[in-house]
């Protein structure tokens, strides 16, 4: 038996993103509806410490390459108002906190800020030429 296959206008980024925005009962229910969701999910290979820290050493690596070697300064503006030093003081519960409610925000509705001197550094180290 065929099966039709239904061409969605949406990216498999903006699926995920809705997806993450449902109450639990409702993901629930799409994982009723689509049983091989969480067969797949089953399938896929744990992540272990090892290399959740491999890729952290990577990405710390990668940021310091593209900052010159140059570490940002506890002084440094971060996110509603906390300097980076700050925010990196709270609690791992403060931060989750904090996490769980800027990922609520509306990327529409965020104030833009002009980062184009600080990030010129940045795209020459990738070379990046906008």
């Amino acid at each position: 038996m065929a099966r039709s296959v239904l061409a969605l206008p949406i990216g498999i980024e903006q699926l995920a993103a809705v997806i993450r925005q449902m109450h639990a009962a409702d993901r629930q229910r799409l994982l009723a509806l689509a049983p091989e969701l969480r067969q797949d999910a089953l399938q896929l290979p744990p992540h272990t410490s090892d290399q959740e820290r491999a890729a952290v050493e990577r990405l710390r690596a990668g940021g310091l390459q593209a900052l010159q070697g140059q570490r940002l300064s506890p002084d440094e503006p971060f996110l509603e108002g906390l300097t980076l030093g700050a925010y990196l003081a709270l609690p791992n519960a403060e931060r989750a906190r904090l996490w769980a409610a800027w990922t609520e925000v509306d990327l529409d509705h965020i104030e833009e800020k002009d980062v184009r001197q600080r990030g010129a550094h940045l795209r020459h180290a990738y070379g990046c030429h906008v």
